[in-house]
């Protein structure tokens, strides 16, 4: 039972760096602004034990507007490992770091990575997803 534990903590640590290393050079280039806007959430991945969450067929958006306020629309209660923000209004603010950016929703702080097509917010330092969305408009 040890050795299989030891095992998927060490698979999950690779793949998880892994996927931090290729995603900041898909997404480098991007600033702040450029998260304003309709996203669409197309998928769920739990770092910890390397599961992927398709959820391009869902219509789950995230609504980034100028005002600092983020909309989620969509129903979610019925989706297995959702874990993001249910449908509702979330204050928000973004600041840049050496690494990318901190995307903070009501106050909680996540990794998040900008481009003019794709976002991906992190909440995996905390044993957290990654939610990647995709720009609608």
């Amino acid at each position: 039972m040890k050795k299989k534990t030891f095992y998927v903590l060490i698979m999950s640590i690779i793949w998880f760096v892994a996927g931090l290393s290729c995603n900041k050079t898909e997404m480098s280039g991007g600033n702040s602004s450029d998260i304003i806007g309709e996203w669409k959430l197309v998928k769920v991945i739990i770092p910890f034990t390397g599961e992927t969450y398709d959820y391009s067929q869902f219509n789950i958006s995230y609504n980034f507007n100028k005002n600092a306020v983020l909309s989620v629309s969509g129903k979610t209660d019925h989706i297995q490992w959702y874990g993001g923000h249910e449908t509702g209004e979330y204050s928000y603010s973004i600041i840049k770091d050496e690494s990318g950016f901190i995307l903070k929703i009501n106050n909680r702080s996540y990794g998040c990575h900008i481009s003019s097509k794709k976002l991906e917010i992190s909440d995996a330092p905390l044993d957290g997803f990654i939610y990647y969305l995709e720009k609608i408009n």
